[in-house]
């Protein structure tokens, strides 16, 4: 059966319109593939677990300021301001509950502080 040149008229427009749905559709999955790739590219990169996509632009320095002093741990009083000293000998280890192996002596050293009036 011969189609006639309206009815071929006709089936060329909806075809091209077709056509162009089609396309745009096309375009639309190719930039979402385009989008996912590279969510994934990036996904793969843990060598840098805190690497940023851009590096700042003025970084600040690590470490301790200059003029702040060197860090150390606080002193222990002289023998003269301490006013109390406990002993507290360990009859089982407080972790495991298990006898003692390591008896060698540790010192833990208190400050009170002196009351604030406001």
């Amino acid at each position: 059966m011969a189609l006639s040149y309206h009815e071929l008229v006709r089936e060329n427009r909806e075809l091209r319109a077709r056509l162009v749905r089609l396309e745009q559709e096309n375009q639309a999955l190719r930039a979402r593939i385009a989008a996912l790739e590279a969510e994934l590219r990036r996904g793969r990169r843990q060598a840098a677990p805190f690497s940023r996509d851009e590096p700042q632009a003025d970084p600040k320095r690590p470490g301790r300021r200059p003029g702040q002093g060197q860090f150390t741990c606080r002193q222990v009083p002289p023998e003269e301001e301490i006013q109390e000293t406990i002993e507290v000998p360990l009859s089982r280890c407080p972790e495991c509950d298990g006898p003692l192996i390591d008896r060698t002596t540790h010192e833990q050293v208190q400050i009170d502080l002196p009351e604030v009036n406001p």
